[in-house]
């Protein structure tokens, strides 16, 4: 059984050079969430605006766990965001859970 958490999180998009001049992170971006050693599908659902190279903002996010590591999400909890082949875009933590749900 998988679990789904819809999480707030705080996103800092990092300046890469692997990363083109025009990427943004906005509503409906997927990627992955690096924390606890595992990567985990993720996807933005709700950003307050689009987020360019080398800004920050919150948004909302929903991640894929398996239900092993469920109490493993948490306020506080560093995330990666991975992209692409393996090019971190951005980095932040969970400000709150605001949903988790059984699959």
């Amino acid at each position: 059984m998988d679990l789904t958490y819809r999480l707030r999180v705080s996103l800092n998009v990092l300046s890469d050079e692997r990363l083109p001049k025009t990427f943004s992170v906005d509503a409906g971006h997927r990627f992955r969430a690096y924390f606890n050693g595992i990567y985990h599908p993720a996807q933005v659902d709700v950003i307050d605006k689009a987020l360019h190279i080398g800004e920050s903002g919150a948004a909302e996010i929903s991640i894929v766990c398996m239900s092993e590591e469920e109490g493993q999400v948490f306020p506080g909890l560093a995330i990666d965001f991975v992209g692409g082949v393996d090019i971190e875009v951005g980095w932040g933590e969970v400000i709150a859970v605001l949903e988790k749900i059984e699959e």
